[in-house]
């Protein structure tokens, strides 16, 4: 299975990214890193590993799923033949409202 980011979703990571290099230190941005990579291998493996994404069940164009990759953030994915699409790296502090606009807005 091929793992393939929207670029807004590497827009995501960095901006997560830096965010903890400058709050915490650069040793925490690297586990964080290396969180999601170890996330997104197990998906190559296990693309149904996730969930469907309750915030986004409405969404009737194809199941969006997530899966935790620390206990502030998910990855929001779609599952396409022989693809793991990821959509978006989200921060789950935020307005839930917003997941819904974001994830629509980078599938059209």
């Amino acid at each position: 299975m091929e793992i393939v980011w929207d670029y807004e979703a590497l827009d995501d990571l960095e901006v997560i990214l830096c965010y903890i290099e400058t709050q915490f230190s650069m040793k925490e941005a690297r586990l964080f890193r290396q969180q999601v990579v170890h996330v997104t291998r197990n998906l190559c493996e296990f693309p149904f590993l996730g969930k469907v994404e309750p915030l986004l069940e409405d969404f009737e164009e194809m199941e969006l799923r997530s899966i935790p990759v620390d206990r502030l953030c998910k990855l929001v994915y779609a599952v396409m033949s022989d693809r793991v699409f990821i959509i978006a790296l989200w921060d789950t502090r935020r307005n839930p409202k917003t997941l819904e606009h974001e994830a629509k807005g980078r599938l059209r």
